[in-house]
């Protein structure tokens, strides 16, 4: 405000702009007389006085204008300057420079690009035929050696009575952890390659309740699955208790499924399925295998395809029926 004050003063002094003291009547009435004695007081002159000062007005707005701005500039570089300053000691306190922070930042932005690319990268329904069809070839090398596929099938829940909607997802793994999901609502025809997978005897479809999931995709699809297995059976051939898969494979496999009554309820027709879905979806058909690979060295001294095939072929394609007063 000192260096403004001076400024004015300094101007004023430059443009002969004086300060006086009121003048009394009688000096205002000898200058007018004065004034009109010499003509001065005429229109013409009045008017270029009037200009000047005009002029003179103008000039000291516009400088006093100036200076406020190049005082606002002023404080506003010494502003940036106390920031920059505090926030380089901020950073020196953290132990980090300018140029880390812009790493980070970068780091960040280039972390957020590559975990959204894993996302998409990290797929877990097959969508086309040529999917379905490869993920099939590889299942069916699987079983050369293993001749049992983990099986289940998803379907959305209504809770009004006997009516149940369609099949929505069919879950199929090997015992090596090839995992094929399909979403029955984006094909309107089948690949033969899975229409002859699923009608293999010789490829077991080992699961809970499997021989209902194959009479639904029939009524639903048309679709004819045989070599179905419900691993109750070998449970009880095994001592174990014939339970639900979540807790067949808590109990065998140390697993926790998360099937819980919100995955139960959820939507399996809806075009995306979410991650809890295809989580739970995939785990479910592997435990499904497993389970199985685990309980059967307990029933076949020597585990190979042909004793397999032979110890499954009296249960195959038979419903399970739950002897309560056993266990």
């Amino acid at each position: 405000m000192e260096a403004f004050g001076n400024f004015f003063k300094s101007l004023s002094e430059s443009l002969n702009v004086t300060h006086e003291t009121p003048n009394t009547d009688e000096d205002q009435l000898r200058r007018d007389s004065t004034v009109s004695e010499s003509g001065y007081g005429s229109d013409t002159s009045r008017s270029s006085e009037s200009n000047i000062n005009e002029t003179r007005r103008a000039h000291l707005r516009a400088a006093i204008t100036n200076q406020a701005r190049e005082d606002d500039d002023e404080e506003f570089e010494t502003r940036g300057m106390r920031n920059n300053q505090r926030f380089t000691s901020n950073n020196s306190r953290s132990g980090l420079s300018t140029g880390a922070v812009v790493g980070l930042a970068a780091l960040a932005i280039g972390g957020y690009a590559i975990g959204k690319a894993f996302l998409s990268s990290n797929k877990k329904i097959s969508e086309s035929k040529e999917e379905i069809v490869e993920k099939i070839k590889e299942i069916e090398k699987d079983s050369k050696e293993f001749p049992v596929v983990g099986f289940d099938c998803q379907w959305t829940q209504t809770f009004e009575g006997s009516r149940r909607n369609k099949i929505a997802l069919i879950q199929i793994a090997s015992h090596k952890g090839n995992v094929l999901l399909i979403q029955m609502c984006r094909l309107y025809t089948y690949p033969e390659e899975l229409k002859a997978f699923l009608r293999n005897r010789n490829i077991i479809k080992s699961g809970i309740e499997v021989l209902k999931d194959a009479r639904y995709l029939l009524e639903d699809y048309g679709l004819v699955v045989s070599g179905t297995f419900d691993l109750r059976f070998l449970a009880e051939d095994t001592s174990h208790e014939p339970q639900g898969l979540p807790k067949l494979a808590n109990k065998v496999l140390g697993m926790e499924l998360g099937k819980d009554w919100e995955l139960i309820a959820s939507d399996w027709n809806k075009e995306v399925l979410d991650d809890n879905q295809q989580t739970y979806a995939q785990k479910a058909a592997k435990a499904s295998v497993d389970i199985f690979k685990t309980l059967i060295s307990f029933v076949i001294s020597d585990v190979n395809r042909p004793e397999i095939l032979n110890y499954c072929a009296e249960y195959l394609d038979r419903t399970y029926i739950f002897y309560s007063q056993k266990y």
